[in-house]
């Protein structure tokens, strides 16, 4: 089972993806998966929306 992500992380998932940075930069920074990074960006209300 995957581990949780932490607060720590939530704040840099925010922080890179004000940045700039793309989910799959994202993902590779954090060693998580892209789905979940996009998943939790969505959870966060950043998400450009489509």
């Amino acid at each position: 089972m995957a581990k949780k992500i932490t607060d720590l992380e939530l704040k840099k998932i925010k922080r890179l993806y004000k940045k700039g940075y793309s989910p799959l930069k994202i993902s590779y920074e954090l060693d998580r998966n892209i789905v979940t990074i996009r998943k939790k960006i969505k959870e966060l209300g950043l998400s450009k929306g489509k």
